[in-house]
């Protein structure tokens, strides 16, 4: 009895992990980014390389509210 439990609760456990752990990856990343994102505008960098860029060759992309 105690090897079929075994084997049922692994068969519903590997499909759960093998799909839940690249998404906790992805999460992970995310949050990383975010925090970078976070630090980049608490320093002003985002606002004033976007600030400096204006008119020249190289001028880039307004940033991005509520990304």
């Amino acid at each position: 009895m105690t090897g079929k439990i075994h084997r049922i609760m692994s068969w519903l456990i590997h499909p759960a992990l093998r799909d839940c752990i690249p998404r906790q990856e992805q999460e992970q990343l995310r949050w990383q980014e975010t925090l970078q994102a976070i630090e980049s505008v608490a320093q002003g960098k985002v606002v004033h390389d976007w600030l400096r860029s204006w008119g020249s060759a190289k001028e880039l992309p307004a940033p991005k509210v509520g990304q």
